[in-house]
């Protein structure tokens, strides 16, 4: 899952709030009355992150844009990772509260937005709004347990969270499967509304929060203190990023605008250290953050992981109805025993990081257990083995990364202490949110690149319009069901091939998740923490 959770409001004036009230992070009335109300965002977030790989297809094909219909998963986002961010710092100003029920009010709207696009570049915008609103969503859950409950047993209550995350993502594939196959795909996002309506209305009756010393504040006083600039960099940098690689693999690595996007996105990130080592007064992500051996090497780890699990969990869906013509629903089902086994991974690890106190050795174990599950996929599309066989094997890297993504959790906030798990934890969803669409953009555009030479290649002895052809299959699937059978045969194949390539990037990158566990920090994990340390810059 990445339903991890934000931090209690900390009464600024007071440091010592929690070594004071230790008794306080035991409460389980207290905990239960924060959790309850974020469990409505928790599971819709989790919807989501299924909803879509099982329907893209059918939303492409429906505008004619398969090629680009990327774009709705990145979109999104890249918003999560832009913002998610920002809201440990935005909460510690505003308060908790108030930025979630911020953040459900933003993906209600945008929610709205995606089932009432007419176009395409308005669904595309309408996602853009909803990964602002779930970057808030999930984030600041992730900060009020890593606050609400001792360190040690900070796993077990994520695994826990888990379990509403996994009925989210086991309903979200099925559903949006079925609903793109019958009344429509924009009834998945119209349905959500209510929820999250009824969502806000939970957390303004029931959630209580402690006082902070920024509510003397005045609005104007504490809007001066948000790094825009940091936010507009980042913002502009990662757009940049995903344009350019959108435009290298649907146009060319040389094209001028896939060189300037490229730039502009090295000059941003530039521009980006600079301001946050030396402009910003309050930088929402300080610098020696990143520079903390302790927490880079968990980063990374989450980085990797979510960009192997996001590329795989994204074109497997295409993969079952591109290459054996199976419905958005059959398709989307796929994904279930994947969301079981991420979250039977989650109450694993954090059992083990509270029963052994330790973390290096389960995630070393984690991510290689993703590693391993990603070759077995690639091998058994190759060898064009049962889809079971790939559902099991899918399986199994989702029990790794869910494994994996609690451990270094408990890790991050192990190593940054008290004072800066809001803003460490905030920071890991960058991480996160970038890897996976890192994952999407590159994944999709190695298939887009391969379908498009190796088409060209294969029909070449075809007495067929070659050009129509390869731009309509990658427009739309509904497309090859009326080309000629052995065209079809040929374009299935290559659609194959393609997805294939795409499962050896994502087993890439779970190696990339493994070599950076082994660079984990091992630190004492404490049942409880009295003291308020504060990082320490590396």
């Amino acid at each position: 899952m990445e339903a991890e959770a934000a931090p209690l409001l900390v009464p600024e004036s007071n440091p010592n709030f929690y070594s004071k009230n230790q008794n306080q992070t035991r409460d389980l009335p207290r905990i239960i009355r924060i959790i309850l109300p974020t469990g409505i965002g928790i599971f819709l977030y989790a919807f989501d992150s299924t909803l879509i790989p099982a329907s893209y297809a059918v939303i492409g094909s429906d505008f004619n844009q398969l090629q680009r219909t990327g774009w709705i998963a990145t979109a999104y986002m890249v918003m999560l990772a832009s913002i998610q961010p920002l809201y440990g710092k935005l909460s510690d100003i505003f308060g908790r509260k108030s930025c979630l029920l911020f953040a459900y009010s933003i993906y209600a709207l945008g929610c709205l937005g995606c089932g009432l696009s007419s176009t395409f570049l308005e669904l595309v915008a309408a996602r853009a709004l909803t990964g602002v609103g779930g970057a808030g969503m999930i984030t600041l859950v992730s900060i009020l347990v890593a606050d609400l409950v001792p360190l040690r047993m900070l796993g077990t209550w994520i695994g826990a969270l888990n379990v509403i995350f996994v009925l989210g993502q086991a309903a979200g594939s099925p559903v949006g499967g079925v609903l793109a196959d019958g009344p429509g795909w924009r009834w998945s996002f119209l349905l959500q509304v209510p929820l999250l309506l009824f969502g806000v209305l939970s957390v303004m009756t029931t959630m209580k929060t402690p006082e902070r010393q920024s509510q003397n504040q005045s609005i104007l006083a504490k809007f001066r203190r948000i790094d825009f600039t940091s936010a507009l960099l980042l913002v502009l940098g990662i757009i940049s990023l995903l344009i350019g690689l959108d435009r290298a693999g649907n146009v060319a690595w040389l094209d001028a605008l896939t060189i300037g996007a490229l730039l502009i996105f090295l000059i941003a990130c530039a521009a980006l250290w600079i301001v946050e080592l030396k402009i910003a007064k309050e930088p929402f992500a300080p610098c020696h953050i990143f520079t903390h051996k302790g927490l880079i090497a968990s980063y990374m780890c989450d980085f990797f992981s979510t960009c192997s699990h996001a590329c795989l969990m994204f074109f497997l869906p295409l993969f079952f109805q591109a290459v054996q013509s199976q419905t958005a629903a059959h398709a989307g089902t796929a994904l279930v025993p994947a969301a079981i086994g991420a979250t039977i991974g989650t109450l694993v690890g954090g059992w083990l990081v509270q029963k052994s106190g330790k973390f290096w050795w389960p995630a070393v174990s984690a991510y290689s257990i993703q590693a391993l599950g990603s070759l077995a996929v690639t091998l058994i599309v190759y060898i064009k083995c049962a889809n079971t066989g790939i559902v099991a094997a899918y399986a199994i890297t989702s029990f790794g990364s869910g494994f994996g993504t609690t451990v270094t959790l408990v890790a991050i906030v192990a190593s940054a202490g008290r004072r800066s798990q809001a803003i460490a934890t905030a920071v890991s969803f960058l991480f996160k949110s970038t890897g996976g669409v890192i994952g999407i953009v590159i994944g999709g555009t190695i298939i887009q690149n391969s379908l498009r030479s190796m088409l060209r290649r294969r029909l070449d002895s075809e007495n067929v319009d070659i050009e129509k052809i390869v731009y309509s299959v990658r427009a739309s699937l509904t497309y090859i069901d009326t080309l000629p059978f052995a065209v079809q045969a040929i374009v299935r194949s290559t659609y194959r091939d393609a997805v294939i390539f795409a499962c050896v990037f994502a087993t890439v990158a779970a190696v990339g998740g493994v070599l950076s566990a082994l660079r984990v920090i091992e630190v004492p994990v404490i049942q409880d923490r009295t003291e308020e340390e504060e990082i320490p810059e590396q």
